[in-house]
This record gives C-alpha cells, structure tokens and sequence, in this order.
C-alpha cells in the first residue's frame, strides 16, 4: 500500500511540473509566419511632453493624441516586408500653461511599404519615407486575432533647451 501511495505521490508531481514547464513558453509565438497576414487599426493613441527652458524657467507642455475612423489596411508578409495604406481621424488636445486647451481635428492619409525585421518582444520597421510606423516597436500583445506596438522616445536639443518624450500605442486587429 505504501508504495502506490508513493508511485501516486510521484506521478501527481510529475504532472505538476509538467504542468509549469509548458506555462512558460507562449501560447503564439511572434514569428514571420505568425504575424503575416491582413490587419485593421483598433486603436491609436500618442501622449507627448514638451518642455522647454524660457529665461532659466522649465515651461511643459502637453499633447494628447486619440485616432479613430480608422479606414487603414496593413498587410504584413511573411517574406518581411509590409504595407500599411488608408487614413483616419486623429483628434489632439493640447495644453500649454496659462492657457486654455486647444483641440484640434485632423484626417492623416498613410501609404507606406517597407521592410520589418522581429527582434524577440520588438518589431524594427524600415521605410525611409514613413511618418506613421518607424524604427523599434515594442509588441505588447500578440495573439491570434491581435498585436498592440508600442513606443517611447526621448530627444532633446541644447541649441533651443527643448526636450520632449512620446509614448505611441497602436493596436491592430485581424481581418
């Protein structure tokens, strides 16, 4: 008796280690194969800080930036290269100290092609022309149906003491 308690004992942790093992390893790998296919924007959205030096005085101001009515196909191929064709709505809301928010409306056509290279967690995408998707994105989510990219950039000019940082997030979605 006190062996198939054992043997019991032993198969349960087996199979609790198993268990843990095929937890670690993503269920959708991002891969060429994987990530190729036709794609929709689901959401858009930019948060940038501005700041700038005025007689010694740090002066921040702030923009934020939501997309809609998006009308954009992206098209990702397997042999890394893309293109992503359409426009959409960007509404900007910005605030400037001392001054009421200004908010403005705009329609942004993009037709980009360009070539991509997948770098474990990140998506680095070349297109010498592009205003929309360029350089390293980080993949935040990635599934079957679904990926959201994200970005954040820092740069600052000592000439004109400006530094300014941009968080950009855009999802897409399987068609």
């Amino acid at each position: 008796m006190k062996s198939i308690k054992r043997i019991l004992v032993l198969l349960i942790t087996i199979s609790f280690i198993n268990c843990n093992d095929s937890d670690n390893s993503p269920s959708y790998p991002l891969n060429y194969e994987n990530i190729a296919g036709l794609y929709g924007i689901e959401s858009l959205k930019a948060d940038v800080q501005t700041t700038i030096s005025v007689s010694g005085i740090p002066v921040t101001a702030s923009a934020n930036a939501v997309g809609d009515t998006f009308q954009v196909d992206m098209i990702i191929n397997a042999d890394r290269t893309y293109s992503i064709n359409g426009e959409y709505r960007i509404i900007t809301t910005t605030r400037i100290p001392g001054t009421s928010p200004l908010t403005e409306e705009e329609i942004v056509v993009v037709d980009e092609d360009g070539t991509y290279v997948i770098n474990e967690n990140s998506i680095n995408f070349t297109d010498p022309n592009a205003e929309f998707l360029t350089g390293v994105l980080n993949v935040t989510v990635f599934n079957e149906d679904s990926f959201t990219l994200a970005q954040e950039l820092e740069e600052s000019d000592s000439s004109t003491n400006t530094s300014v940082s941009a968080d950009l997030a855009v999802g897409f979605i399987r068609k």
